[in-house]
């Protein structure tokens, strides 16, 4: 079942809560993101599927290129960043090369369990808050033409090969 933009927003924000409430408790085990992909980041959360056919990229591990996540979440033109105890340690204008501190920043919620989402809609973005008093808060961005533009996009997948998602991409708003 796809959650799209010809559905209404009620059964939209159905799926945004049941996900945000399915998310509390999974363990992230894959994050993707650094040289070649800009300040793009996919997290993967809970259960790994095996997928149909494997990734052929050097760059990402075994799991990563022969699995997907059952809870997964792609983020592109939004502003994100990472804290840790409050403290900002990472976000999306550091500099992507993978030994730098966006994508060490990112790591460090690898084998963290989710403890809650906010989730403040698609104009404000969402923040996922891990044990070891980890964050990542993600929000629009404006623009030079005046716009704020937000793209994110809540995944789940299911072993029959059906996938739910909803897709907030190119959300845009005065």
């Amino acid at each position: 079942m796809a959650v799209s933009e010809e559905m209404d927003e009620a059964a939209k924000e159905a799926f945004r809560q049941q996900f945000c409430k399915d998310l509390i408790g999974q363990e992230c085990w894959s994050i993707v993101a650094g040289e070649g992909t800009g300040t793009m980041v996919s997290i993967d959360f809970g259960r790994k599927f095996p997928l149909k056919r494997p990734v052929n990229n050097r760059h990402l591990s075994y799991e990563q290129q022969h699995h997907s996540g059952e809870y997964s979440i792609f983020i592109q033109f939004a502003a994100w960043w990472v804290f840790e105890n409050d403290e900002e340690i990472g976000g999306w204008e550091d500099h992507n090369s993978n030994d730098g501190v966006m994508v060490a920043s990112l790591k460090r919620l690898v084998g963290k369990k989710v403890l809650e989402i906010d989730f403040y809609g698609k104009e404000y973005g969402f923040v996922i808050t891990f044990e070891e008093h980890l964050k990542i808060r993600v929000q629009g961005v404006d623009y030079d033409d005046g716009e704020e533009y937000t793209d994110f996009t809540f995944f789940q997948d299911f072993l029959d090969d059906s996938e739910t998602f909803l897709d907030d991409k190119k959300t845009i708003w005065d």
